[in-house]
């Protein structure tokens, strides 16, 4: 797992469990993905951290084939299933419990009589770690709204899963679970499918977080619909806080040296975006491109129009451009801060993209940030923001890293206006992430 997240899937299996997430999302929009419904958002935690909530129904194998398919939409950092559950032991109505490993009570041959053949799936050590700490410090508490009873207690413990609502402590599963399984928390029926969907698609890590909304002998419809709610609310709690200290805090931006400017445009091979435009209008390069680019790009709507010797060589000026380059950028959130206009100014952390789908490139850039693509950070106190002109995504790769939502990226940028709550500026160049996890020496030959 990595040392951030930046993304989460969440299940649950009913809605007024992801009424409960939903309550802590921010900047909500429904997508389609394969027949299923998503609700899209953010988190706001020192490091926005971006969401996919589905609510899927009962059931261990379900979960697991939503697993499978949320990592091919969205590849996240973490897959998470949110709910309620039965109290075995060592818990009240309304207390939270984190798996620290789930059991696949079913697990077993059915000889004379059932023999237990124990499966256990761990949680992830960095995010048991997270968990430990949470619950000692109780801070996930204050996002509860307080009805003035005792607050509810976090464990970490074992859960057990299965395809069967336990409802009776006379059963001959919860005997099985007793016996077999007897440090088991809390039963429910859908741990089980996404831990093994998570272990199928390693290093996929996950988490469940449930609820106690019953203790198995006193569970019925008319206690469901007072107590669920409840539990699932303070299940979304735990869980948000747990997501938030798990993305940590922004990494301090550092960069602005000339090797820094180096580091991000050394190769452009894997660019996300080059902005021609604003390449060919630096002062310092008006003689480079001699003509060449404006027959070359004259009319085309995407990079991808462009055959393989004219994008080739379009690169390498870029390149050649960019080395022309004199003295240094200044990071971001002090140029921005110092309200430095005209200056060129370097990232590189998480950032948000918005409004892909909304672009029409017949129309081209309005200038309008409700209807045209853009990526914004916040630093200083101010939103940043850059609008994206679509023919300058170079690739399908860059093309999948402005429908993300949010995506962590490195970039060179022209900064042309500061106000009291935001900033403007172009982009020159967007690349893979200098210090994020997916920067690999190969990326930029350093």
């Amino acid at each position: 797992m990595t040392e951030q997240i930046c993304s989460a899937v969440i299940l649950t299996a009913l809605g007024l469990e992801r009424e409960a997430l939903l309550a802590h999302v921010e900047d909500q929009r429904q997508v389609e993905q394969s027949g299923t419904v998503y609700d899209m958002g953010v988190l706001r935690c020192d490091r926005d951290l971006q969401v996919a909530v589905a609510e899927i129904g009962a059931g261990n194998v379900e979960t697991g084939v939503h697993v499978e398919r949320a990592q091919n939409l969205f590849a996240p950092d973490l897959v998470v299933f949110v709910g309620v559950a039965g109290g075995v032991k060592d818990v009240s109505h309304g207390d939270v419990v984190v798996a620290s490993k789930v059991y696949g009570y079913e697990s077993g041959k059915a000889d004379g009589e059932f023999l237990t053949r124990p499966e256990a799936l761990r949680l992830n050590h960095r995010i048991e770690q997270h968990a430990r700490q949470i619950i000692n410090a109780g801070d996930w508490q204050s996002r509860l709204h307080s009805d003035g009873h005792d607050p509810p207690k976090a464990v970490l413990g074992p859960i057990a899963a299965g395809e069967a609502l336990v409802s009776s402590t006379g059963s001959e599963i919860y005997e099985r679970i007793k016996r077999s399984y007897n440090d088991t928390v809390a039963v429910e029926m859908e741990g089980r499918g996404l831990f093994v969907g998570a272990h199928l698609n390693s290093p996929l890590p996950a988490l469940v977080v449930r609820g106690i909304s019953d203790l198995i002998d006193d569970k019925d419809a008319e206690s469901d619909e007072s107590r669920q709610p409840v539990a699932a609310a303070n299940a979304a709690a735990f869980t948000v806080e747990l997501l938030c200290q798990l993305a940590g805090k922004p990494s301090p931006i550092e960069l602005g040296t000339q090797s820094d400017l180096k580091a991000i445009t050394g190769s452009l091979e894997n660019a996300y975006y080059l902005n021609v435009d604003r390449l060919i209008s630096d002062p310092s390069v008006l003689q480079l491109f001699d003509g060449w680019v404006n027959e070359s790009i004259r009319g085309i709507r995407s990079w991808e129009e462009l055959d393989f010797p004219a994008s080739f060589k379009l690169r390498k000026l870029c390149e050649a451009a960019i080395e022309r380059w004199d003295g240094v950028a200044l990071p971001l959130e002090a140029a921005v801060e110092a309200e430095e206009v005209g200056s060129r100014i370097v990232f590189d952390g998480f950032v948000r993209t918005r409004n892909w789908q909304k672009s029409d490139p017949e129309v081209g850039i309005t200038g309008d940030f409700e209807i045209d693509p853009h990526i914004y950070i916040d630093a200083g106190g101010r939103r940043v923001l850059m609008l994206i002109d679509p023919r300058w995504v170079t690739s399908a790769t860059g093309k999948g890293a402005f429908q993300r939502g949010g995506i962590s990226m490195s970039g060179v940028a022209l900064l042309r206006d500061v106000d009291e709550a935001s900033a403007l500026a172009s982009p020159y160049v967007l690349a893979p992430p200098v210090n994020g996890r997916r920067l690999t020496r190969q990326i930029f030959g350093d």
